[in-house]
């Protein structure tokens, strides 16, 4: 379902100095999902208005995919079978539909997932989204004690399960890998089992 008659491109824009960077963000064409190959092109993404105004700046640029939404509606068909619901694009999500499954959850679920809470814009003012899963998904907890200080700082981002992301662990799981297949081609019994 498309709710915006606008028409938006997928535009490569060559030589992307902090001139041309600069009219891009002003003319409102969004930066915050681009491709670059720096120093010689960016691709982004504009609406008919935002490629015009290319043209009439003088904007050296190539429409690469002419019809965005036309583009994914043809291309809309999944390769994967999944044992649950596909989203409508490819498979994926829209964002639409992430937000109803965000709520979805939270009603069949909860006991374990929170509702949908907002915890801050993009620089576009689009809204970003969280909700928890937990088994007190609608108490405030002091778990996992976090440094406070982290929360206060824009450029961090929080995962929980990268903990075991530690060179020493990663090796440590390695081994312990080859422990658990020695012992099942020598005919013991492996220490991790999964069942």
């Amino acid at each position: 379902m498309v709710f915006s008659s606008d028409v938006y491109h997928s535009v490569r824009v060559y030589d992307p100095n902090e001139t041309t960077l600069s009219i891009l963000h002003n003319e409102g064409i969004p930066l915050d999902h681009v491709r670059i190959k720096k120093g010689i092109y960016i691709d982004v993404v504009a609406s008919d208005e935002q490629t015009n105004r290319l043209i009439e700046l003088g904007i050296l640029h190539d429409i690469l995919i002419a019809d965005m939404t036309q583009h994914f509606l043809d291309s809309n068909v999944p390769e994967v079978r999944r044992d649950f619901e596909l989203g409508s694009m490819l498979g994926n999500y829209t964002h639409d539909e992430v937000l109803e499954k965000m709520d979805t959850l939270a009603i069949q679920y909860p006991t374990l997932v929170s509702t949908k809470d907002s915890i801050g814009t993009t620089v576009e003012g689009r809204t970003i989204w969280s909700y928890k899963v937990s088994d007190n998904p609608n108490t405030d907890e002091e778990e996992p004690k976090v440094p406070k200080e982290l929360f206060k700082m824009e450029n961090a981002v929080l995962l929980p399960h990268l903990g075991s992301a530690s060179l020493e662990t990663r090796e440590a799981m390695g081994f312990r890998v080859v422990e658990n297949v020695r012992a099942f081609f020598n005919g013991k019994r492996p220490r991790d089992r999964v069942a």
